[in-house]
């Protein structure tokens, strides 16, 4: 049962990724207005994109299991180390936001509406998400981007 569910949850990653405008050789040909036809066939046959899409999700899955992301078009750097580097910030946010949530109380909002001038009760557990999300990021950035003096 898990097999399809991941097999299908590739399928739709890599199409999401193909709808995309555009092809990651632009990025590299379109600011050089000297870039020939034949440099950016080139470029399509080192990242893969000349050949069928069916080959292209295979070669795509097969690096992703081998955990190959690649190289960074920016900067150069392999993926898997940027991704190494922001993962320590990224556990601590995540985990502070499961600690925090517990003391926000979220069995039912009230919100004013201003132009009726009546209150209306919500009690819809996806406002409640997005509330404790809004709360989290203001809290995260007191914390880690304007820290105490």
């Amino acid at each position: 049962m898990m097999i399809p569910l991941i097999l299908g949850i590739t399928i739709i990653t890599f199409v999401v990724i193909h709808l995309a405008p555009g092809t990651p050789t632009d990025i590299q040909t379109q600011m050089n207005p000297k870039v020939s036809a034949e440099a950016r066939d080139k470029l399509k046959r080192i990242y893969g994109l000349d050949k069928p899409l069916y080959k292209q999700y295979l070669d795509w899955l097969r690096r992703l299991v081998q955990m190959d992301f690649g190289h960074s078009f920016v900067d150069g750097r392999a993926v898997v180390e940027k991704i190494r580097d922001s993962l320590p910030i990224t556990i601590i946010i995540n985990l502070s936001a499961i600690n925090r949530s517990n003391y926000i109380p979220s069995s039912q909002l009230l919100i004013t509406c201003c132009s009726c001038r009546n209150f209306i009760y919500v009690n819809s557990p996806l406002l409640i998400c997005y509330s404790k999300i809004i709360l989290e990021m203001r809290i995260m950035f007191k914390i880690i981007i304007l820290p105490p003096k």
